[in-house]
């Protein structure tokens, strides 16, 4: 289990440091793309934590990891939004964009001035320490690892296949938590795809080591994706209203109908979430989970890191 984590999380650690100097340079695509590693990163930080390693050690890591993924984040938010509002303007009037226009440019200035704090961040050499310590640590021999007990008529939990049953399932169970803060207002909500996340990134991390976990692993990612439509809608909509409310931003028809149309797309969403709650919630993950495990976890497969995003 410590050489096939060590394995699975060196290639993503290295991704992280890759996206973080297009990050420091203002690209959008690195923002992204670090926050996303930095969150499998911590996922697989505490799978190490919960098995063979130090947990002191590996939640010290993710600590750090966490201080870097929340910097990105105003940067991020800006990126969306802006994506948001082009994207509308592609089946608006002309006029549309004119009328939009102190909008953007209020969207563009924050966005630059957060990027310029984001990299003023990133060059200083605390915040990319903990990475690159990470790395060297997951590169080198198994460091912090539990001992075993000397006892040899004590059995040692030390395979991959001893620990996948445990992690899937605590990881399902985080979900069902939720249950007891049905009905979800848009902050539960949120909660629940991180949830949900850290579900879909503990089994791609173990994919190698069951069967068929894709019959959960795309699921999930479209439910996160949908979910995250949904808090892009509730974040915007929020700052919208701050700044028509402040004068940083003049209300006309068309930031009405851009607002309307966020409200609607917010609205949607959140109706569509209680029938998703069921599926989440009852048989029907529950029962997609039994069947992953019932094949039993495989012997001699890697794990792998996941897909980027």
């Amino acid at each position: 289990m410590a050489d096939a984590l060590r394995e699975a999380l060196g290639p993503i650690a290295e991704k992280a440091s890759q996206s973080l100097r297009k990050a420091q340079r203002g690209d959008a695509g690195g923002v992204h793309d670090a926050r996303a590693a930095l969150r499998r990163l911590r996922v697989g930080l505490g799978l190490m934590g919960r098995t063979v390693f130090d947990p002191s050690k590996t939640a010290s890591f993710a600590r750090a990891l966490r201080r870097i993924e929340r910097a990105l984040g105003p940067t991020r938010d800006d990126d969306v939004f802006i994506e948001d509002v082009d994207a509308w303007l592609v089946d608006e009037k002309p006029a549309a964009a004119h009328a939009v226009a102190p909008l953007r440019h209020t969207l563009v200035e924050r966005r630059g001035a957060h990027a310029r704090v984001l990299a003023r961040r990133l060059r200083r050499d605390k915040a990319r320490r903990a990475l690159r310590k990470l790395s060297r640590w997951l590169s080198g021999r198994p460091r912090d690892v539990i001992a075993q007990p000397k006892n040899p008529a004590k059995a040692p939990r030390w395979l991959v296949r001893h620990f996948v049953y445990d992690e899937v399932w605590r990881s399902y169970e985080e979900i069902l938590a939720f249950e007891l803060r049905q009905p979800a207002d848009f902050d539960v909500i949120h909660k629940v795809r991180g949830a949900c996340r850290r579900l879909r990134f503990t089994l791609e991390l173990l994919d190698g080591a069951v069967s068929g976990a894709d019959r959960v692993i795309e699921p999930l990612r479209q439910l996160q994706d949908r979910l995250g439509r949904m808090h892009d809608d509730v974040v915007s909509i929020r700052r919208l209203e701050r700044w028509l409310k402040t004068g940083q931003v003049s209300r006309n028809r068309a930031v009405t109908a851009y607002a309307a149309r966020r409200a609607r797309s917010q609205d949607r969403l959140r109706a569509e979430f209680d029938r998703e709650w069921r599926a989440l919630s009852g048989q029907s993950l529950r029962g997609a989970l039994f069947r992953v495990l019932a094949g039993g976890a495989t012997e001699g497969r890697p794990l792998r890191a996941g897909p980027a995003a």
